[in-house]
């Protein structure tokens, strides 16, 4: 019976002419950016140049109507000042200090691999991972290459190169080549020298302006250039890649990604929030003829915009009968809490999911307790520990990749290293809030001492004598007398019978 009722649907739809479904959506979108651009763009936020900036973004188009505050320019006449506040730089500066900071040593399986080691980190920039990581923060990744240069060092040259002069080639969700894009200018015409990294060498690519390979060794510049291959397999480069990015597949993610409407937002707060301050400032409205005068020529004085400190009256300047003129003081009028609460938001915006205003000193909610403080500070916890993650994994590669470049180098057997890289805690509890919460734990019962707490009190400033003789001294003052046992023989002086040995022994056991 089922199968009738099923027949006679679908011959039903079939008469109907029942469509299934709508056509599928199909929508055209068009990049306002290539990942180059993009990259410039992050550099020119971390430079914190605003000439640069509103040079940058008058220039493109953003399919938006240009709307951006750094997009806009006087169309009435009326200049206005764009200021920028220099908070992208801050964010990450700040960051790379708490992070690097406190990077303790590294460890080493053996003594001889730590020393070479320490000879090729003298011949490194000084701050090398530091300032590695900054650019990979801001730039969304980068990757380490060494070079030699005998006239400068015996020791393979550590060297970071950004986003925009490294790409990465995939198999299988694994990089399996790294690729440096250097520059060269040759006979007034550009060339890219793709030095090409894999696990079994490196090889070399020349590219001219059209994008087409030439002969390397056609070049007088090229003629050192080598490639370079060896039969263990390990990397000459390593990547240092923050996070993954959404919008260019195999990239890391910026930390200013998402970002960039929330500074723009913040310097336009900023720049209006000062621009009120110059428009409402005491303004004095004088008459035509009481206005001051140039001494060498006798013009009356221009208002200056900047300090606004008289604004012309022109029509009657007085006459007989009537009133005489009057210079008018006129006071400003500023919407602080509005222009307050749109500075905060803005700030809000920018620093959320990333740092703890308290970590940037900035302080804009007095109200605030220290609990709510320590709450906001999870957002730079956060932060830091998906920094330290990568740098946990990529500085031992950096140093394993040196160790194995020397033994190449001096016809050494190829040789496994273990290096350890860790990092010290961050934002932990001061003592005294250690020692407050110890105390509740244990009330009227001491947590500590008194050898411990004249460590704690005076640190270095006093010797261990000193400290002996004063915890022996505050002892002797709570009764906390202590004395030896006498001996058999001090016993035995004071009068007292002294046992046999084995009688002794036989007392004790019983």
């Amino acid at each position: 019976m089922s199968k009738i009722f099923d027949f006679a649907k679908q011959k039903i739809k079939d008469w109907l002419e029942l469509d299934k479904g709508m056509n599928p959506l199909t929508a055209r979108i068009v990049e306002p950016m290539s990942f180059e651009a993009n990259v410039f763009k992050n550099h020119l936020w971390y430079r914190g140049d605003p000439s640069e900036l509103h040079q940058f973004y008058t220039s493109i188009d953003d399919m938006m109507g240009n709307t951006k505050f750094w997009q806009a320019e006087a169309t009435n006449g009326i200049d206005f000042r764009k200021i920028h506040t220099g908070l992208p730089s801050m964010i990450i500066d700040i960051l790379s200090d708490i992070v690097f900071d406190d990077m303790n040593e590294f460890e080493f399986d053996n003594d001889n691999a730590k020393q070479i080691w320490e000879d090729i980190e003298k011949s490194m920039p000084s701050d090398f991972f530091k300032d590695a990581f900054k650019q990979a923060m801001y730039l969304g990744d980068g990757a380490v290459r060494f070079c030699m240069h005998p006239n400068e060092s015996h020791y393979p040259i550590a060297q970071f190169y950004g986003a925009n002069q490294v790409d990465f080639e995939y198999n299988h969700g694994k990089i399996v080549k790294i690729i440096f894009k250097l520059p060269y200018m040759i006979s007034d015409k550009e060339y890219i020298l793709k030095e090409i990294h894999t696990e079994t060498g490196i090889t070399y690519e020349l590219i001219n302006d059209r994008y087409e390979k030439e002969n390397l060794y056609d070049f007088e510049e090229f003629q050192s250039v080598r490639t370079l291959y060896h039969s263990c397999r390990y990397w000459t480069a390593v990547p240092i890649i923050i996070g993954k990015s959404p919008k260019y597949k195999g990239r890391g993610k910026s930390l200013f990604d998402g970002k960039e409407d929330a500074f723009d937002s913040f310097d336009e707060a900023y720049s209006q929030w000062i621009e009120a301050l110059r428009d409402n400032r005491t303004k004095q409205y004088i008459p035509t003829q009481v206005i001051p005068k140039d001494g060498a020529t006798g013009n009356l004085l221009k208002p200056n915009v900047f300090d606004g400190r008289f604004v012309e009256i022109k029509g009657i300047i007085g006459a007989e009968g009537t009133a005489p003129p009057r210079i008018e003081v006129v006071n400003g009028q500023i919407d602080t809490n509005g222009l307050l609460a749109a500075y905060t938001t803005a700030l809000d915006q920018c620093l959320q999911g990333l740092i703890s205003p308290s970590t940037l000193g900035i302080d804009v909610k007095k109200l605030d307790n220290a609990e709510a403080q320590r709450e906001k500070e999870k957002a730079t916890l956060y932060t830091r520990s998906k920094i330290i993650k990568v740098a946990e994994k990529a500085i031992p590669k950096i140093i394993i990749a040196a160790l194995n470049i020397m033994d190449t180098m001096q016809g050494e057997p190829f040789k496994e290293y273990d290096v350890t890289c860790d990092f010290g805690e961050y934002a932990n509890p001061s003592f005294e809030a250690v020692v407050e919460t110890m105390a509740k734990t244990r009330p009227g019962v001491p947590i500590m001492s008194i050898e411990a707490s004249l460590d704690e009190l005076y640190g270095d400033t006093k010797d261990e004598e000193w400290k002996q003789e004063e915890a022996k001294r505050l002892k002797e003052e709570q009764g906390m007398l202590s004395k030896d046992l006498p001996t058999i023989n001090e016993f035995d002086e004071l009068g007292g019978i002294v046992p046999n040995e084995d009688d002794y022994m036989q007392g004790m056991v019983e």
